[in-house]
């Protein structure tokens, strides 16, 4: 969406900034649904994995352990990209702190950046596990991801 100071609703600098932020938000929400797509195929592709083996009739096997990577890649974007909202309101917040706008409590958000930066670095544990069961190459699903 295209926010500017010149269209109808004559929005404030403060709510176009965090129209800004939301937009960008609602894209990285967009990329958590790919991820999570992508984690479902990858389950799926290993349950045809196990099926294979007993039935020559399936064909077209996909590797699960890709389709898992490329859905944690997905998930530690969209965790970067909910990161830099966070951190960008919490510095916006803080500014308008310092020039009196506002005197309420910033501590909820110092907790939503922490959450942010433990979960991206649950990502990449996750991905260290990952890539660590796709380079054993043994033919078999990531379980737990």
């Amino acid at each position: 969406m295209n926010y500017n100071s010149n269209n109808y609703y004559n929005f404030s600098e403060n709510d176009i900034r965090s129209l800004k932020l939301l937009d960008e938000q609602l894209r990285a929400q967009t990329m958590f649904i790919y991820s999570d797509y992508l984690s479902y195929l990858a389950t799926i592709e290993g349950i045809q994995l196990i099926y294979s083996k007993y039935d020559s009739n399936i064909t077209n096997i996909y590797n699960p352990d890709i389709t898992t990577l490329q859905s944690i890649y997905a998930a530690i974007v969209a965790r970067l990209m909910l990161a830099d909202v966070a951190f960008t309101k919490y510095d916006i917040l803080i500014k308008r702190f310092k020039n009196g706008e506002i005197n309420f409590s910033l501590q909820p958000n110092d907790d939503i950046n922490t959450a942010n930066i433990l979960s991206a670095l649950g990502y990449m544990y996750a991905l260290r596990g990952a890539q660590g069961i796709y380079e054993r190459d043994i033919s078999q699903p990531v379980f737990g991801i």
